[in-house]
């Protein structure tokens, strides 16, 4: 019996660290995006070689998208290690 608190414990513990990383993932995405826009709204603004601008445009649009992306995979992540938890401690702590 000790054997499986243990393992419990450890798996709880495992899936604290996860969500843990997930939310400090929520809170890096979003101001990378911000910087992004702006950096694509400068661009459009003051630059003035059309290649240069479009390369600054496209790069950061990428960058958003992937983003946005890896974002909605965090979300997944952060909604099955919750939902994992929860399962966990109810079963084995009533």
């Amino acid at each position: 019996m000790s054997y499986v608190i243990r393992q419990v414990a450890k798996d709880l513990l495992t899936l604290e660290k996860a969500i843990s990383e997930c939310i400090s993932n929520r809170e890096r995405y979003e101001p990378v995006n911000g910087a992004c826009r702006a950096e694509i709204e400068h661009a459009k603004e003051f630059q003035e070689d059309e290649e240069v601008k479009q390369n600054i445009i496209t790069t950061h649009e990428k960058q958003i998208r992937d983003n946005l992306y890896a974002m909605r995979q965090n979300e997944i992540k952060y909604e099955a290690s919750v939902d994992a938890y929860n399962r966990i401690r109810s079963l084995y702590f009533p």
